[in-house]
């Protein structure tokens, strides 16, 4: 489902979406809003009106570009094999950092069910990177390890 809050400054946009997002939050838990902005500082505004985890639209491009998706993939199944094998506890320990990096990474930049996205500036977003956001939660799969 797509929505749009639209109106002039001062109307009171921010101030529904912080109560949407608490409301989301209090149904499906502290991390279920993602906030999406066009640039850092959009990203830092939006993040302290809101008060959830916000990223740019290019940083989630990147991280859900299928070359990184494949990348990750193949690094996880490098470092799970590696913790198995490896008899050296400095090494699997390592391995295990490694591994909870790419995992959190994963975690912090992808669109998950029962996720409320907030698009700040909406109508700064090309065509193509909004076709993309919207795409993403239809072809949702669970990835695995």
């Amino acid at each position: 489902m797509v929505g749009a809050v639209i109106g002039p400054a001062g109307t009171g946009k921010t101030t529904t979406m912080r109560a949407v997002a608490d409301a989301w939050r209090a149904k499906y838990g502290p991390d279920s809003v993602l906030g999406l902005a066009t640039s850092r500082r959009a990203v830092g505004e939006l993040r302290n009106s809101i008060g959830c985890n916000s990223i740019t639209i290019a940083k989630l491009l990147y991280h859900n570009d299928i070359d990184q998706i494949e990348r990750h993939r193949r690094d996880i199944a490098v470092l799970d094999q590696q913790i198995r094998s490896t008899p050296d506890p400095v090494q699997r320990l390592a391995c295990r950092m490694r591994l909870s990096r790419i995992l959190a990474e994963e975690s912090t930049y992808s669109i998950r069910p029962n996720q409320l996205v907030i698009i700040d500036e909406a109508g700064m977003v090309d065509t193509r990177h909004m076709a993309q956001n919207q795409e993403w939660p239809n072809s949702w799969e669970p990835r695995s390890p």
